[in-house]
């Protein structure tokens, strides 16, 4: 003899109950994950955007290994359309990758109100393999620190500089600066500017990214302290 009506009805739900009950379990599962691995500082994987410089601009070879350092800092391709862009220069970007250091890079976002730095440096110890992040720091600079940067940029010679010279090597490091100029995107590579820096024309170009770095705090020779890194 079976059960009740109302039995047979209670129990017919049964399952239904578990497979709601099991999807929210399932879900509080992955964000305490998801909220574990932010505490941690654990890069949690996301779609690689493709190419992060325009066609030409750099190497297939280069295009990969200084995307590969990007992603690892999860920045975004420079260049997207923004409403609150300012005019001229309203996006920059310094990356550094030290055979021997941690690979670092500041970015700077210009809108018609403010500039806002980000400042990265991975954990790695230089090479080819980025590491993760150390250091992840976003603050807004005041005016007249974001106009001081910008006649730093006109002053160091970017704006002329050819888009390659004849200089390179393997131990060193590879210094990418990247604008975007009233939509026009500009990048610029050079191997190791503190060698041959007078007759290659550097000077302004290494003072304005080592200041950089160090106003964002991400200096190449400072070593990244923190527990989550393995260097």
């Amino acid at each position: 003899m079976g059960p009740p009506d109302r039995d047979r009805k209670r129990i017919d739900r049964l399952p239904m109950l578990a497979t709601v009950l099991g999807c929210l379990v399932a879900v509080l599962v992955v964000g305490a994950i998801g909220m574990l691995a932010w505490s941690k500082g654990v890069n949690i994987p996301r779609e690689h955007p493709g190419n992060y410089f325009p066609s030409g601009a750099v190497s297939d070879f280069e295009q990969e290994w200084f995307g590969k350092h990007l992603f690892a800092m999860e920045e975004p391709v420079l260049g997207a359309p923004r409403a609150d862009a300012a005019r001229g220069v309203s996006e920059l970007r310094v990356l550094v990758l030290p055979t021997w250091g941690h690979p670092a890079a500041v970015r700077y976002t210009f809108d018609k109100s403010a500039t806002e730095r980000r400042a990265i440096k991975l954990c790695g110890a230089g090479g080819y393999e980025p590491g993760e992040i150390g250091i992840d720091d976003t603050e807004t600079l005041a005016p007249a620190e974001s106009a001081a940067l910008l006649a730093s940029l006109d002053a160091s010679g970017y704006w002329s500089m050819p888009a390659k010279d004849d200089v390179w090597g393997t131990d060193g490091s590879e210094v990418i600066i990247e604008t975007v100029r009233d939509g026009e995107r500009r990048v610029r590579v050079r191997w190791t500017p503190e060698n041959e820096t007078g007759p290659r024309g550097l000077a302004g170009f290494v003072a304005f990214y080592t200041d950089a770095l160090k106003r964002g705090g991400v200096e190449t020779g400072q070593k990244v302290v923190d527990p989550a890194c393995r260097w």
